[in-house]
C-alpha cells in the first residue's frame, strides 16, 4: 500500500511540475505574440543585388520601413538559402546559411546582432570551423578541422588572464603555438616549431603588435640565419620551406617594420622565388603605388592605393612612396640613424658607427681564410702584404646585396665575397622619415707571414681603413 500512495504522490507532483512549465511556455508565447502584435509589419519580397535568381523576404516595421522585425529568409531558384529572425533591426535567434545545392555553408545564433553560442563553417558541405562565442561576442573557443576531419587549429580563451593559447598545423607541417587576447591579435609569445617539434624561431607581440623576433634555428639548435628585429624595428622576413632543395628555406615574404607596425617596403615571393607583389605599407594598409604580378596574363601591373585619412596624411604618404620608389643610396657617412645592430661575440654591439665599423672589421678578421693566400705562393720566403676592396650595400630589408669586390687574385675576391654574404640580416636604416639603401666601402689589408706566427692580422690594425 505504501508503495502505490508514494507512486501516486510521484504522479501528482510529475503533472504539478509539467503544468508549471506549459503554464510559463504559454505565458512566453502570449507576451511574443503580444509584443508582435504591438508592432505593427509588412512583407517585403526583392531581389538580392549581385546574385542571379536569388530573391528575399523579410518584414519591416510599417511605421519605420527601414527596420526589418520578424522572419527572414533567402531563395535561389525558390529553394531556401537562408533563414532567420530580426528583432528591431537585428539579427536574433537560430540562422542557417546553405548553398545552391543545399549544402550546409554556416549556422549558429545571433543577440542583438552580435554571433553567441556554438557556429558551425562548413566548405563542400563538410564542417570546417567551429567557435564559440560568450554573451558579449568574445570568441571563446575555435577549432579548425582540415578536409578529412582532422584538427588543424585549436584555440581556448581564458577569461581569467584575458589571453588564450592556440596551436596550428601548418601546411608545410611546422606547427605555431601562440598566445592571444583574440584569434586574430597575438599576445604574448609565438613560437614556430618544426615538425618534430624542436624551435624554428620565436615571436614576442603586445597586442597585434610584433615586438621582436628570434634567430631562426636549425633542426640542431645551432643558428641558421641570424635575425635583427630589435623593440619593434626591423623587418620581418618570412620563410618556407626550399620545395627542391630539403633543410633550406626560401623567403615568402618581408615586412619593414616601425614602432611594432608596418611601415615602408612590403615584398612577396612565391615558391619559385619570384617577386608577386611589391609596395609600400602603412598599418597593414597598402599606400601609394604597387607592383603586382598577374600570373594569368604573365605580366605585371601597377596600381595605386590611398588611406582614408586627413589630407596632410595622404599627401605625406605619398610622398613618402614616391621618394622610396626612387631608390637612392646613402652613404653610410651621411647616416644619422642609430638603428644598425648586429651580434658580435654573441653581444649586441653599441649602435653607435664606431662601434659599428668596429664589429664589421673584427667579423671579417675572423672569417676570411688567409690560408688561400698562401697556397699562391707569390713571395717564397717573405711576408706578404694583400690588398683587396669591397663595395656592398645594406637594402631596406637589411641585407647585404650589390657585393662587388676588387683584387689581383680571384681566388681572394670569392672569399671575400663568401664572407660579406655571410653578414647577418641589419635593422634598416630610416633616413629622412624613409628606410634607405646604406653604400658601404671596405678596404682589406692583411699579411702573410713567413714566420710562425698566427694572426695574419696583427699590426695592420692601425692601417685598416674603417667604413
Amino acid at each position: 500500500m505504501t508503495f502505490f500512495v508514494l507512486y501516486e504522490l510521484y504522479l501528482k507532483g510529475l503533472k504539478i511540475n509539467i503544468m508549471k512549465r506549459l503554464i510559463s511556455l504559454f505565458t512566453l508565447l502570449f507576451c511574443i505574440v503580444a509584443f508582435s502584435q504591438d508592432l505593427d509589419t509588412q512583407k517585403v519580397i526583392e531581389k538580392v543585388k549581385g546574385f542571379k535568381k536569388t530573391t528575399k523576404e523579410y518584414y519591416v516595421l510599417k511605421e519605420q520601413p527601414e527596420i526589418k522585425h520578424g522572419i527572414y529568409k533567402e531563395y535561389y531558384k525558390k529553394k531556401m538559402i537562408v533563414e532567420g529572425e530580426y528583432r528591431m533591426g537585428e539579427k536574433s535567434g537560430d540562422w542557417t546559411y546553405k548553398g545552391p545545392k543545399g549544402s550546409y555553408l554556416q549556422k549558429g545564433s545571433f543577440l542583438e546582432g552580435k554571433e553567441i553560442g556554438f557556429w558551425e563553417i562548413y566548405e563542400d558541405g563538410k564542417r570546417r570551423f567551429e567557435c564559440i562565442y560568450t554573451m558579449n561576442n568574445t570568441l571563446s573557443s575555435y577549432k579548425a578541422y582540415n578536409k578529412e576531419g582532422g584538427v588543424t587549429e585549436e584555440f581556448q580563451y581564458d577569461k581569467s588572464i584575458g589571453v588564450g593559447k592556440g596551436r596550428k598545423i601548418m601546411s608545410t607541417g611546422f606547427v605555431m603555438e601562440y598566445e592571444a587576447d583574440s584569434l586574430t591579435k597575438y599576445h604574448g609569445v609565438l613560437k614556430v616549431l618544426y615538425p618534430n617539434g624542436e624551435l624554428f624561431q620565436e615571436r614576442k607581440y603586445e597586442h597585434g603588435k610584433l615586438y621582436s623576433l628570434s634567430d631562426i634555428y636549425k633542426k640542431n639548435g645551432e643558428i641558421e640565419k641570424k635575425v635583427k628585429f630589435l623593440d619593434g624595428k626591423g623587418v620581418f622576413l618570412n620563410y618556407f620551406p626550399n620545395p627542391l632543395i630539403k633543410g633550406q628555406f626560401k623567403v615568402q615574404s618581408a615586412t619593414t617594420y616601425k614602432d611594432s607596425v608596418p611601415f615602408g617596403m612590403y615584398l612577396q615571393y612565391n615558391l619559385e622565388g619570384k617577386l608577386i607583389q611589391s609596395g609600400m605599407r602603412h598599418k597593414n594598409k597598402r599606400i601609394g603605388v604597387w607592383r603586382l604580378w598577374l600570373s594569368k596574363k604573365n605580366k605585371y601591373i601597377e596600381k595605386t592605393y590611398e588611406i582614408d585619412e586627413k589630407r596632410g596624411t595622404i599627401a605625406y604618404w605619398e610622398s613618402l612612396a614616391n621618394k622610396i620608389k626612387e631608390k637612392k643610396d646613402v652613404p653610410f657617412a651621411s647616416i644619422k640613424s642609430q638603428s644598425l645592430l648586429m651580434e658580435h661575440d654573441g653581444k649586441k654591439v653599441s649602435s653607435s658607427k664606431k662601434a659599428f665599423s668596429d664589429a664589421i672589421n673584427n667579423y671579417v678578421a675572423e672569417n676570411f681564410n688567409t690560408g688561400l693566400a698562401e697556397s699562391l705562393n707569390v713571395s717564397k720566403g717573405k711576408d706578404e702584404i694583400f690588398k683587396l676592396a669591397a663595395i656592398f650595400k645594406i637594402n631596406t630589408l637589411g641585407e647585404v646585396s650589390d657585393i662587388k669586390v676588387r683584387s689581383k687574385y680571384k681566388i681572394l675576391e670569392d672569399e671575400f665575397r663568401r664572407v660579406l654574404s655571410g653578414l647577418p640580416t641589419f635593422i634598416p636604416v630610416f633616413h629622412n622619415d624613409r628606410p634607405v639603401n646604406i653604400l658601404f666601402s671596405l678596404p682589406l689589408r692583411f699579411r702573410v707571414k713567413s714566420s710562425s706566427e698566427k694572426d695574419s692580422f696583427v699590426g695592420l690594425e692601425s692601417s685598416t681603413k674603417r667604413f
